[in-house]
């Protein structure tokens, strides 16, 4: 077994190694690593989804506001 030379921590829920991004021990499988960014506490974003935990919840990041 391989393991990842780089390991980040993002927040206390998300991380990233050098080919993913999870939420706490889960994969996320469609994010985009380029693009992905926490917004806040289990809100994160990627150029083509919004995630609350593991959850895709919208596909229209633009319109996604934090109230």
């Amino acid at each position: 077994m391989e393991y990842p030379k780089i390991f980040v921590i993002l927040d206390c829920y998300y991380s990233k190694d050098e080919k993913n991004l999870y939420y706490k021990d889960v994969k996320l499988n469609r994010a985009d690593m380029n693009s992905f960014m926490v917004l806040y506490w289990e809100y994160a974003k990627d150029k083509s989804r919004i995630y609350f935990n593991y959850c895709v919840t919208s596909e229209e990041p633009d319109s996604f506001e934090i109230l």
